[in-house]
Protein backbone atom coordinates (compact mmCIF):
# COMPACT_ATOMS: atom_id res chain seq x y z
CA UNK A 1 0.00 0.00 0.00
CA UNK A 2 2.85 2.24 1.11
CA UNK A 3 4.15 1.94 -2.59
CA UNK A 4 1.36 2.31 -4.35
CA UNK A 5 0.49 5.27 -2.49
CA UNK A 6 4.25 6.67 -3.61
CA UNK A 7 3.60 6.11 -6.75
CA UNK A 8 0.85 7.73 -7.05
CA UNK A 9 2.25 11.02 -5.74
CA UNK A 10 5.34 10.70 -8.54
CA UNK A 11 2.55 10.09 -10.81
CA UNK A 12 0.74 13.16 -10.12
CA UNK A 13 4.38 15.36 -9.44
CA UNK A 14 4.92 14.22 -13.03
CA UNK A 15 1.72 15.36 -14.75
CA UNK A 16 1.60 18.45 -13.08
CA UNK A 17 5.21 19.20 -14.77
CA UNK A 18 4.04 18.13 -18.18
CA UNK A 19 0.53 20.45 -18.02
CA UNK A 20 2.69 23.37 -17.16
CA UNK A 21 5.64 22.75 -19.45
CA UNK A 22 3.08 22.05 -21.97
CA UNK A 23 2.64 25.62 -22.64
CA UNK A 24 5.79 26.61 -23.12
CA UNK A 25 6.50 23.78 -25.70
CA UNK A 26 3.63 24.45 -27.86
CA UNK A 27 5.16 28.24 -27.93
CA UNK A 28 8.80 27.78 -28.84
CA UNK A 29 7.70 24.70 -31.37
CA UNK A 30 5.59 27.49 -33.19
CA UNK A 31 7.43 30.84 -32.66
CA UNK A 32 10.29 29.98 -31.85
CA UNK A 33 12.74 31.38 -28.32
CA UNK A 34 14.78 34.63 -27.96
CA UNK A 35 15.61 38.38 -26.67
CA UNK A 36 13.21 40.24 -28.37
CA UNK A 37 13.96 43.79 -29.53
CA UNK A 38 10.49 45.55 -29.27
CA UNK A 39 8.59 46.23 -25.87
CA UNK A 40 5.57 45.13 -27.37
CA UNK A 41 6.31 41.72 -28.33
CA UNK A 42 7.50 41.01 -24.38
CA UNK A 43 4.29 42.45 -23.80
CA UNK A 44 2.57 40.25 -25.84
CA UNK A 45 4.45 37.57 -24.84
CA UNK A 46 3.75 38.21 -20.61
CA UNK A 47 0.13 38.28 -22.36
CA UNK A 48 0.21 35.01 -23.53
CA UNK A 49 1.73 33.24 -20.98
CA UNK A 50 -0.64 34.69 -18.34
CA UNK A 51 -3.72 34.00 -20.02
CA UNK A 52 -3.06 30.27 -20.60
CA UNK A 53 -1.53 29.78 -16.63
CA UNK A 54 -3.75 32.02 -14.82
CA UNK A 55 -6.23 29.22 -15.48
CA UNK A 56 -4.18 26.61 -15.14
CA UNK A 57 -2.66 27.28 -11.82
CA UNK A 58 -6.69 28.07 -10.58
CA UNK A 59 -7.40 24.46 -11.55
CA UNK A 60 -4.23 22.81 -10.09
CA UNK A 61 -5.03 25.33 -6.75
CA UNK A 62 -8.48 24.01 -6.60
CA UNK A 63 -7.62 20.77 -7.11
CA UNK A 64 -4.70 20.65 -4.15
CA UNK A 65 -7.59 22.25 -2.10
CA UNK A 66 -9.95 19.46 -3.07
CA UNK A 67 -7.40 16.98 -2.15
CA UNK A 68 -6.31 18.36 0.87
CA UNK A 69 -9.94 18.33 2.24
CA UNK A 70 -10.76 14.64 0.92
CA UNK A 71 -7.58 13.95 3.00
CA UNK A 72 -8.69 15.91 6.16
CA UNK A 73 -11.89 13.87 6.01
CA UNK A 74 -10.11 10.71 5.60
CA UNK A 75 -7.55 11.25 8.53
CA UNK A 76 -10.57 12.67 10.52
CA UNK A 77 -12.70 9.61 10.32
CA UNK A 78 -9.23 7.61 11.12
CA UNK A 79 -9.15 9.81 14.28
CA UNK A 80 -12.84 9.76 15.01
CA UNK A 81 -12.41 5.96 14.67
CA UNK A 82 -9.31 5.60 16.90
CA UNK A 83 -11.02 7.37 19.56
CA UNK A 84 -14.39 5.17 19.59
CA UNK A 85 -11.83 2.32 19.87
CA UNK A 86 -10.34 3.76 22.86
CA UNK A 87 -13.61 4.59 24.15
CA UNK A 88 -14.41 1.32 23.98
CA UNK A 89 -11.13 -0.85 25.30
CA UNK A 90 -11.47 2.13 28.04
CA UNK A 91 -14.96 1.17 29.28
CA UNK A 92 -14.39 -2.53 28.72
CA UNK A 93 -11.40 -1.75 30.99
CA UNK A 94 -13.47 -0.28 33.80
CA UNK A 95 -16.47 -2.80 33.34
CA UNK A 96 -13.57 -5.13 34.11
CA UNK A 97 -12.45 -3.67 37.35
CA UNK A 98 -15.99 -2.71 38.11
CA UNK A 99 -16.83 -6.23 38.20
CA UNK A 100 -13.62 -7.32 40.46
CA UNK A 101 -14.14 -5.03 42.88
CA UNK A 102 -17.66 -6.10 43.30
CA UNK A 103 -16.88 -9.82 43.40
CA UNK A 104 -14.14 -8.55 46.26
CA UNK A 105 -17.04 -7.26 48.17
CA UNK A 106 -19.01 -10.39 47.49
CA UNK A 107 -16.30 -12.31 48.95
CA UNK A 108 -16.25 -9.95 52.16
CA UNK A 109 -19.99 -9.92 52.17
CA UNK A 110 -19.94 -14.13 52.35
CA UNK A 111 -17.09 -14.02 54.94
CA UNK A 112 -18.63 -11.46 57.51
CA UNK A 113 -21.92 -13.00 57.04
CA UNK A 114 -20.14 -16.25 58.12
CA UNK A 115 -18.63 -14.67 61.18
CA UNK A 116 -22.18 -13.00 62.07
CA UNK A 117 -23.14 -16.77 62.50
CA UNK A 118 -20.41 -17.66 64.25
CA UNK A 119 -21.21 -15.00 66.46
CA UNK A 120 -24.89 -15.87 67.47
CA UNK A 121 -23.87 -19.44 68.32
CA UNK A 122 -21.28 -18.25 70.34
CA UNK A 123 -21.56 -17.89 74.10
CA UNK A 124 -21.46 -15.13 76.88
CA UNK A 125 -21.06 -15.51 80.15
CA UNK A 126 -24.21 -14.40 82.65
CA UNK A 127 -23.67 -12.80 85.68
CA UNK A 128 -24.53 -15.36 87.72
CA UNK A 129 -21.45 -17.56 88.14
CA UNK A 130 -21.08 -20.91 85.82
CA UNK A 131 -24.09 -19.92 83.93
CA UNK A 132 -23.76 -18.73 80.37
CA UNK A 133 -26.43 -18.25 77.20
CA UNK A 134 -25.91 -18.35 73.61
CA UNK A 135 -25.24 -14.34 72.23
CA UNK A 136 -28.08 -14.83 70.07
CA UNK A 137 -30.49 -15.04 72.98
CA UNK A 138 -28.80 -12.05 74.93
CA UNK A 139 -29.63 -10.31 70.96
CA UNK A 140 -33.17 -11.02 70.86
CA UNK A 141 -33.42 -10.50 74.54
CA UNK A 142 -32.18 -6.95 73.60
CA UNK A 143 -34.05 -5.78 70.75
CA UNK A 144 -36.98 -7.18 72.20
CA UNK A 145 -36.48 -4.81 75.44
CA UNK A 146 -35.89 -1.80 72.21
CA UNK A 147 -38.81 -2.85 70.96
CA UNK A 148 -40.97 -2.71 73.74
CA UNK A 149 -38.99 -0.23 76.07
CA UNK A 150 -36.70 2.35 74.58
CA UNK A 151 -36.19 4.12 77.60
CA UNK A 152 -34.30 1.41 79.10
CA UNK A 153 -32.60 0.21 76.01
CA UNK A 154 -30.89 3.38 75.89
CA UNK A 155 -30.16 3.56 79.66
CA UNK A 156 -28.21 -0.13 79.06
CA UNK A 157 -27.06 1.09 75.57
CA UNK A 158 -23.42 0.66 76.28
CA UNK A 159 -23.96 -2.36 78.38
CA UNK A 160 -25.56 -3.80 74.92
CA UNK A 161 -23.39 -2.07 73.20
CA UNK A 162 -20.25 -3.87 74.98
CA UNK A 163 -21.86 -7.43 75.44
CA UNK A 164 -22.85 -7.62 71.57
CA UNK A 165 -19.80 -5.74 69.92
CA UNK A 166 -18.54 -8.63 68.08
CA UNK A 167 -22.17 -9.13 66.64
CA UNK A 168 -22.37 -5.25 66.09
CA UNK A 169 -19.33 -4.70 64.05
CA UNK A 170 -19.47 -7.81 62.21
CA UNK A 171 -23.16 -6.96 60.91
CA UNK A 172 -21.95 -3.43 59.78
CA UNK A 173 -19.36 -4.92 57.91
CA UNK A 174 -21.66 -6.67 56.27
CA UNK A 175 -24.29 -3.79 55.62
CA UNK A 176 -20.68 -1.78 55.20
CA UNK A 177 -19.76 -3.58 51.73
CA UNK A 178 -23.49 -3.87 50.44
CA UNK A 179 -23.74 -0.07 50.85
CA UNK A 180 -20.09 -0.06 49.21
CA UNK A 181 -20.97 -1.53 45.83
CA UNK A 182 -23.05 1.50 45.19
CA UNK A 183 -20.08 3.62 44.45
CA UNK A 184 -18.38 0.83 42.95
CA UNK A 185 -20.29 0.61 39.44
CA UNK A 186 -21.26 3.74 37.18
CA UNK A 187 -24.89 2.39 36.49
CA UNK A 188 -27.18 2.74 39.35
CA UNK A 189 -29.67 -0.14 38.48
CA UNK A 190 -26.66 -2.49 37.68
CA UNK A 191 -25.45 -1.11 41.13
CA UNK A 192 -29.34 -2.14 42.93
CA UNK A 193 -29.33 -5.33 41.12
CA UNK A 194 -25.78 -6.26 42.57
CA UNK A 195 -27.02 -5.45 45.70
CA UNK A 196 -30.56 -7.30 45.63
CA UNK A 197 -28.67 -10.70 44.99
CA UNK A 198 -26.08 -9.90 47.89
CA UNK A 199 -29.20 -9.22 50.56
CA UNK A 200 -30.60 -12.31 49.15
CA UNK A 201 -27.46 -14.20 49.58
CA UNK A 202 -27.63 -13.13 53.39
CA UNK A 203 -31.14 -13.54 54.10
CA UNK A 204 -30.63 -16.87 52.39
CA UNK A 205 -28.07 -17.70 55.59
CA UNK A 206 -29.55 -15.72 58.44
CA UNK A 207 -32.77 -15.51 57.51
CA UNK A 208 -34.99 -12.49 57.23
CA UNK A 209 -36.09 -11.43 60.78
CA UNK A 210 -32.67 -11.86 62.34
CA UNK A 211 -31.37 -9.59 59.27
CA UNK A 212 -34.31 -7.06 60.47
CA UNK A 213 -33.31 -7.27 63.95
CA UNK A 214 -29.58 -6.88 63.33
CA UNK A 215 -30.48 -3.45 61.08
CA UNK A 216 -32.44 -2.52 64.17
CA UNK A 217 -29.64 -3.47 66.26
CA UNK A 218 -27.34 -0.35 64.04
CA UNK A 219 -30.36 1.88 64.78
CA UNK A 220 -29.98 1.67 68.67
CA UNK A 221 -26.78 1.87 68.75
CA UNK A 222 -26.87 5.18 66.67
CA UNK A 223 -24.38 3.45 64.47
CA UNK A 224 -23.04 5.74 61.51
CA UNK A 225 -24.87 3.41 58.97
CA UNK A 226 -28.32 4.32 60.61
CA UNK A 227 -27.99 7.33 58.67
CA UNK A 228 -28.71 5.40 55.57
CA UNK A 229 -32.49 3.66 54.39
CA UNK A 230 -32.00 -0.05 56.09
CA UNK A 231 -31.36 -2.67 53.96
CA UNK A 232 -33.88 -5.42 55.64
CA UNK A 233 -36.06 -3.62 57.82
CA UNK A 234 -38.78 -2.92 55.26
CA UNK A 235 -37.40 -5.41 52.77
CA UNK A 236 -41.30 -7.27 53.04
CA UNK A 237 -42.88 -4.36 52.41
CA UNK A 238 -44.36 -3.21 49.37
Amino acid sequence: MTDIYKNKKVYFFLFIIFILALPIILFTSNFGIGFYSNISQWSELGSFFGGVYTPILSILTLSVIFMQTILMSKQTKIQNKQLNLQNHQNEIQLDLIERAEIAKLSKNIDYYTELVTQSLNSTIQTDKPGQSITLKNAFEDAINIYKTDKAKFIRNQIMYKQCLSKLWLNWALVVGNIRYIETETRFEDYAEKCMQIECLKVMSKLGLQICKDLDLLLIATDHSLSNYPPLFLDYDKP
